[in-house]
């Protein structure tokens, strides 16, 4: 009989013992501890368990104040990690999402950072002393990074992060006028001339500012000799020798692009 009613009372106490375990597993921290939590990783450099927490912060408090903080931070959070093909999308629904959160301008600048097309180089590089490996998916990322900069620029004039917006466009120019200067060469490799001319005249209509405006007064006159127009030719000569008198081109910048065109010997 005793043991019959030991039997009863540990089956009595089995359903209370499993609800018990469940009622603690199923405890959800609060919205600030979730955060605080989260937040404790980012500032430490712990950037993958800070994305974890942000992302467990925003399962459990999709529309809490907090979790709105976190939908920024989890955004730098995959920036840091180099994560930059989810670091804009991040960044663009954290826009649509909260349109007028406070930080807004810092939100366009992150997204910018994260579209930076490979490192510009250094003023006074030339492109034809050290090619490029710039690529046209580059050009493009860099062209949505001018936008998101100009964005902070136009919008937030006075923010904290206007002066270093503009001085990422001055180096994006740089990047633009490398990119179009590196085509031109490809494009007087293989003789095609027209084709090397009209990038060349990109460069000086559109990134005039840029260190490349040198090079492409070269290949101009280099390729309006080429295609037999001398006039053409002897006005870029005297653009050339006016601002870069001591250019290398005005040597003999015939004997240095048919150089590279031997080289290329049509690949």
């Amino acid at each position: 009989m005793k043991s019959i009613t030991r039997i009863a009372i540990v089956l009595a106490i089995i359903p209370i013992l499993i609800l018990t375990g469940c009622g603690k597993k199923d405890i959800i921290k609060s919205e600030r501890e979730m955060y605080e939590s989260a937040y404790d990783a980012l500032s430490r450099s712990r950037y993958e368990t800070a994305i974890e927490r942000y992302e467990a912060l925003r399962a459990a408090y999709p529309y809490g104040e907090l979790s709105t903080q976190g939908d920024l931070e989890i955004c730098y959070a995959y920036y840091k990690t180099k994560q930059f093909e989810l670091t804009a999308p991040c960044i663009d629904r954290f826009l649509a999402n909260h349109p007028t959160h406070s930080q807004i301008d810092y939100a366009y600048y992150l997204k910018g950072l994260a579209l930076l097309p490979v490192r510009p180089p250094k003023f006074g590089e030339t492109l034809f002393r050290s090619k490029s490996d710039l690529t046209d998916h580059d050009a493009e990322t860099g062209r949505e990074a001018y936008a998101a900069f100009t964005e902070v620029i136009e919008r937030f004039p006075l923010s904290e992060y206007a002066d270093a917006s503009r001085e990422k466009l001055v180096q994006l120019i740089n990047v633009f006028a490398r990119h179009d200067l590196q085509i031109a060469l490809f494009y007087l490799e293989r003789r095609a001339y027209i084709g090397a001319a009209n990038r060349a005249s990109r460069v000086l209509k559109r990134y005039e500012t840029s260190p490349y405006t040198e090079e492409a007064l070269a290949i101009l006159m280099y390729a309006y000799d080429r295609m037999n127009l001398p006039d053409l030719s002897a006005d870029n000569r005297r653009v050339l020798q006016f601002n870069y008198p001591a250019s290398i081109y005005l040597t003999d910048v015939s004997a240095i692009f048919d150089d590279a065109a031997l080289e290329s010997d049509f690949e």
